[in-house]
């Protein structure tokens, strides 16, 4: 059966779903909003967990698993994961394993279209599972 929902292919696309939103407004995100277009909320499956003091995803098959985040549509995506990969304790010269690790996913806007998009995926087994139910980051924290 064919999905009546567009699927946009590309590469040039960023989710974040942590500190990096831009509710947060840290310098991080600053440098990313110079380089990229806002397009939307949108979901990622996977499971949210709080990691310390900041959120990790892992994937999931589970189809109820949604994790809520931005999308954004990169100018330049080579200068932008230049400095978010060493931000994100995945660039060249962070050891392994990795604390995150980059790969392209598909997340579902509000109006529906299916897109893909970068996100760093937590690259470690979650020890202490504090697991955030509603996948919404800035939720779990405003109500800490």
């Amino acid at each position: 059966m064919l999905s009546s929902k567009p699927f946009i292919m590309t590469e040039n696309k960023l989710f974040l779903y942590g500190t990096l939103r831009r509710a947060f407004n840290k310098p991080m995100f600053r440098f990313i909003e110079n380089y990229s277009s806002y397009l939307g909320e949108a979901t990622v499956q996977g499971r949210l967990y709080h990691i310390l003091t900041y959120p990790g995803v892992l994937p999931s098959d589970q189809k109820g698993d949604r994790v809520l985040g931005e999308v954004y549509q990169l100018h330049q995506p080579g200068k932008v994961f230049e400095k978010l990969d060493p931000y994100e304790y995945c660039g060249p010269n962070d050891p392994e394993p990795h604390e995150y690790r980059r790969a392209l996913t598909t997340a579902k806007l509000k109006n529906g279209a299916e897109i893909e998009t970068w996100i760093y995926w937590y690259n470690h087994k979650i020890i202490l599972p504090n697991r955030i139910e509603s996948g919404d980051y800035l939720e779990f924290l405003e109500k800490a």
